[in-house]
């Protein structure tokens, strides 16, 4: 019989927990890691993992990019973000892949963009990365002659058959590159990807076909994740609200001159 464990991660409070993320738990087992001794959900096993080495944002990540060594013995995982909640059971999401899947990791297309390069310079521009990550990023890509066929992908679900040596050899770079280079895992996957020469499986069609997305709104982990700098302030004027528009534009400008030199 297949062993399935659909998973997610709740590190630190970055909004409240979604205990309905990996749906009903019908014929397969629900795992949650965390560092929250305050959260053991019905029906769900709780595997706590200290966060005190890299922080909870940094750690959050070990069990979402590695689930190989995280969840070993199981023939599936399927991970899911704290803020998609399953529509479909993992059964009818195999149904869709066919019958002839293959170890490996499979994915879904980011429903925006295709261009890792896009995908970085918005993160820039919304202040998820500084300008050292942005710049240090940038150059990265251009070095390693990152291809453009490995198109951007939207790893809120992302979907883990065991059995593929090279498979694990890409999620260990993957992370690895995560904890050097930024904390958004979408702008090193492809990196990973293309440096080990094992790029996960694009599915057809999209996250919204087996999930909804988001259930919270991204203001609301901003606030929690972003630095204090990175954050809108309140009030209609303020000195630190102009400093923050200051900032946004000054990125903006940055990201057009970049883009004209590509």
């Amino acid at each position: 019989m297949t062993s399935i464990a659909v998973y997610s991660c709740f590190f630190g409070d970055p909004e409240p927990f979604n205990a309905q993320a990996m749906g009903a738990g019908q014929n397969y087992d629900r795992v949650l890691f965390t560092d929250r001794h305050d959260i053991k959900p019905d029906g769900i096993e709780t595997r706590l993992c200290s966060s005190a080495a890299l922080g909870p944002l940094y750690e959050s990540r070990r069990a979402k990019l590695m689930p190989h060594r995280m969840l070993a013995g199981y023939d599936w995982a399927i991970y899911v973000d704290n803020r998609a909640s399953l529509t479909k059971t993992p059964h009818d999401i195999f149904a869709g892949l066919g019958a002839s899947t293959k170890p490996g990791r499979y994915v879904y297309g980011h429903p925006e963009r295709t261009r890792v390069y896009d995908e970085l310079d918005v993160c820039f521009r919304l202040g998820h990365l500084d300008e050292t990550q942005w710049r240090n990023l940038d150059k990265l890509y251009k070095r390693n002659a990152l291809p453009a066929s490995l198109t951007l992908t939207h790893n809120a679900v992302m979907l883990y058959r065991a059995g593929d040596a090279k498979t694990e050899i890409m999620s260990e770079m993957w992370f690895e590159m995560f904890l050097r280079y930024c904390w958004r895992d979408q702008l090193t996957m492809q990196l990973a990807e293309h440096l080990s020469g094992t790029p996960a499986i694009r599915m057809n069609g999209d996250l919204s076909d087996i999930a909804t997305w988001p259930v919270f709104q991204p203001k609301e982990r901003s606030k929690a994740l972003n630095p204090p700098g990175l954050v809108k302030p309140g009030g209609r004027l303020s000195y630190a609200r102009l400093q923050f528009k200051m900032a946004k534009m000054r990125r903006k400008a940055l990201i057009r001159a970049q883009q004209a030199r590509r």
